[in-house]
């Protein structure tokens, strides 16, 4: 027989029990709020937070670190993977507004056709000419070359705090592809005999040429590369010319394997390509051989419009990077630059990130300061914030046009 326990009894059991389980979660709490601090104490209500190798996410594949950007731990974000696409010399107002000469941009690429995608409608570098534009996507600042567009790296050789010699002191991969690179990636010139002497291909459009580190000559081998190279980094194989006018810029257009991009791509069109020259210009490298294909997507078709030229390039080169392998499972971002504004002109020039940690079709309104900002945004994503370089200290980052998959 068993004895029936009165009821003011039970009820204390009742709740010793509950406080005890109160009693187990406030330790388990207490015990795990130091691992819970690395995503969350400190952290700004918006933007790019490096995450250190302690979390034990990832850390050895991004040498340390990576981006996480602000959402709850389960569903954090990372780009490992950067690649970079210049084109030049145009105003935001004047691409980016519909119009004609920039049908691919406009009709596909800014409505989503290469996966999400948000642009600046306020980034001003505030730089003419090239050079120092190039030289501050890598010290965040001209180094003394504003309005010196001819300086050449033999006799202007920079010894300066820049973005590439920290990702190579962090043990990060970097490389450069440029189209019509003279020597095919055999050798290191440091001259190129004046303005045009090697047109289409630009040396003021290659800014790792004036730094003294990578003027090494196994650096320069190593890291400067030919245009046709991008394509087996990306998992394609290359066309037998270096240029890839008027075609795509693989000669295949599925990748037959994983390819073996760099953590770090930037990727330089000839001035053809680029939009800097018409094609058919001798004073750019060009004859009437040359003439862009007559396309109906294009105001006259294509003729005298280096407009025009651009966004076929861009036409080209976009989907073959986003439609890689390389892309897709490198947890990847695809940078599209201008490198400057009209020539002349003090005014926006384009800026815009496809990705998938991309705000799709967002139009951010921020103001941004330049390459300050873009190199402050670079040293994020890889973790290499310790110093800020040049200008980026100071400047506000990306974060605005960026966020994670939903």
């Amino acid at each position: 027989m068993h004895t029936r326990l009165p009821i003011h009894i039970r009820s204390r059991q009742v709740i010793a029990l509950i406080v005890l389980l109160f009693a187990v979660i406030g330790v388990y709490l207490l015990s795990h709020s130091h691992a819970a601090s690395v995503f969350l104490d400190g952290e700004p209500e918006t933007g790019l937070v490096s995450s250190p190798a302690s979390t034990g996410l990832d850390s050895a594949a991004s040498g340390g670190s990576f981006v996480q950007f602000k959402q709850p731990v389960s569903n954090a974000g990372k780009i490992k993977t950067v690649f970079v696409v210049n084109v030049e010399n145009r105003n935001w107002s004047g691409v980016g507004n519909g119009s004609p000469e920039w049908p691919y941009l406009n009709k596909q690429l800014l409505k989503g056709s290469a996966g999400n995608i948000a642009w600046a409608t306020n980034f001003n570098t505030g730089l003419h000419p090239s050079l120092p534009n190039y030289i501050s996507m890598e010290a965040a600042n001209p180094e003394g070359l504003s309005g010196n567009g001819d300086a050449m790296p033999d006799n202007y050789p920079i010894n300066a705090p820049h973005l590439t010699k920290s990702l190579s002191a962090a043990g990060l991969s970097w490389r450069y592809f440029g189209e019509n690179l003279p020597g095919q990636g055999s050798s290191c010139f440091m001259n190129d005999g004046g303005s045009n002497a090697r047109k289409p291909y630009s040396l003021d459009h290659n800014p790792f040429a004036y730094f003294t580190d990578v003027q090494v000559t196994s650096t320069c081998l190593a890291h400067i590369r030919p245009f046709q190279e991008v394509c087996a980094a990306l998992g394609y194989t290359a066309q037998s010319t270096q240029s890839a006018q008027w075609k795509a810029p693989c000669a295949n257009t599925t990748a037959s394997s994983a390819g073996t991009p760099s953590r770090y791509n930037f990727i330089v069109p000839n001035d053809w390509d680029q939009g800097e020259h018409l094609s058919t210009d001798p004073a750019g490298g060009g004859d009437a051989s040359l003439a862009m294909p007559p396309n109906p997507a294009y105001p006259n078709n294509g003729q005298g419009c280096g407009a025009c030229q651009s966004d076929f390039y861009l036409s080209q080169i976009v989907p073959t990077i986003v439609n890689s392998p390389a892309y897709k499972n490198g947890d990847s971002a695809l940078f599209i630059m201008f490198d400057e504004a009209d020539e002349g002109a003090n005014a926006p020039s384009g800026m815009m990130v496809v990705s998938p940690y991309a705000k799709n079709m967002y139009a951010s309104p921020v103001a941004y300061q330049g390459w300050g900002s873009y190199v402050r945004t670079m040293q994020e994503i890889f973790g290499v914030t310790s110093p800020w370089i040049g200008s980026a200290g100071t400047a506000t980052d990306f974060s605005d046009m960026l966020t994670v998959a939903p």
